[in-house]
């Protein structure tokens, strides 16, 4: 089992550093401070993907698009996406299985096709 934190600001390196260490996850997580449209190939495809990209900013769908093309979702993958509350989000390629609201934020569960 691994972990792979692909990360695009110093405040989330520095939280999700922390939060890898809370976890006890160390030995098994590789932080990639990188944008994601710079992404390279995956080493290996991935069962869960969680996306938190800025709100409002239209950057899921092609950070999705670009995990796809570059095998970091496995098929089937659950992927969970938050985006602002009202915020409408349908990737190609993904089933949408559940969509939740907390406060001003919304979780969107898909499926990989």
């Amino acid at each position: 089992r691994s972990m792979r934190w692909l990360l695009t600001s110093r405040r989330r390196d520095t939280t999700s550093v922390g939060n890898v260490a809370r976890c006890g996850a160390e030995f098994a997580s590789t932080v990639l401070a990188q944008p994601v449209e710079a992404i390279g190939r995956a080493p290996a495809p991935f069962d869960l993907v969680l996306l938190d990209p800025p709100y409002g900013s239209g950057l899921a769908a092609a950070a999705l698009s670009r995990l796809v093309a570059n095998g970091w979702i496995a098929p089937h993958a659950l992927v969970t996406v938050e985006t602002a509350k009202g915020e409408a989000l349908d990737p190609p390629g993904f089933t949408l299985d559940t969509v939740r609201a907390h406060g001003k934020a919304c979780l969107h569960l898909f499926r990989a096709d």
